[in-house]
């Protein structure tokens, strides 16, 4: 199944999308499962988290970056959490995904 970025959310065009061209790959592997919580490394301007909470919409979203600070132009939804880490700590991972 291929995914085009004109077929992909308009309000939600992420990397994902655009610039790693993963959408074909994570459509394949979620086809036909449901999940409660999904976690996202590297927020960036949050456009992952959004295609993920219109794409999952009974999933909690778990963003994790190395932002100190909630950004303005992420998401606000009930649905998602952010948490500041660094991706390069394995011990911060594992706290994070407990």
């Amino acid at each position: 199944m291929e995914i085009t970025q004109v077929e992909a959310p308009k309000k939600s065009i992420s990397d994902k999308v655009y610039w790693h061209g993963y959408i074909p790959f994570y459509e394949t592997f979620f086809a036909g499962r449901e999940f409660t919580r999904i976690a996202e490394f590297g927020v960036y301007k949050g456009n992952s988290i959004r295609w993920l909470l219109e794409r999952f919409p009974n999933s909690k979203i778990f963003g994790a970056d190395l932002f100190l600070t909630f950004q303005s132009e992420w998401p606000t939804d009930a649905r998602f959490e952010f948490t500041q880490l660094d991706q390069g700590d394995p011990g911060q991972i594992a706290d994070f995904l407990k």
